[in-house]
């Protein structure tokens, strides 16, 4: 699997979202930046906890919650 990942850094290099949602969907995102990104420190990782949950969630848009009330903002972000 490592050298797929590290094959994705080629195949997706135009496409930074698609080599994402792949590492997320396998938790390897927070790792492989670490051994990938030459100021990982300076990313202060442990200060943002929602990159810490499986898998990785952003919050949901101001504005898909006002199409459609039912939403649920994801954890560690403020309710709509």
């Amino acid at each position: 699997l490592d050298a797929i990942f590290r094959e994705y850094r080629f195949e997706f290099m135009w496409e930074p979202t698609g080599r994402f949602s792949a590492l997320n969907r396998r938790g390897r995102f927070l790792d492989f930046l670490e051994e990938n990104h030459p100021d990982f420190e300076s990313l202060d990782v442990d200060s943002k906890p929602w990159l810490h949950t499986q898998p990785i969630l952003f919050p949901i848009p101001q504005a898909a919650y006002e199409n459609n009330k039912a939403l649920e903002q994801n954890p560690h972000y403020p309710s709509f």
